[in-house]
């Protein structure tokens, strides 16, 4: 029903702002007798940071795993030129 309401307000082309379809809402709630929920912005805000915090601590763990790969093939890189250099001071003293 509340739905229903919404659609027909959106077809009319009637501006609302989000604190009238809280108010709506939350009359529409109570004409059915339903519970409010009075700690919904707390809420949403708890979840929120959990998920921020969430999505950070995967990015920073990607993050340190790519720079510690890069570290990696960088100390490969200078043990492969210490080897070429090795090799080559070797093959001149055998000449």
């Amino acid at each position: 029903m509340y739905l229903d309401y919404a659609e027909r307000q959106a077809r009319q082309r009637k501006t609302v702002t989000m604190e009238k379809w809280s108010e709506k809402l939350d009359a529409f709630l109570e004409f059915n007798e339903q519970e409010l929920l009075t700690h919904a912005e707390k809420v949403r805000a708890e979840v929120a940071k959990k998920i921020s915090e969430d999505r950070y601590k995967d990015f920073d763990n990607k993050r340190k795993k790519a720079k510690a790969l890069e570290a990696d093939k960088e100390d490969l890189r200078q043990l492969e030129d210490i080897e070429r250099k090795l090799l080559k001071s070797r093959d001149k003293s055998d000449e």
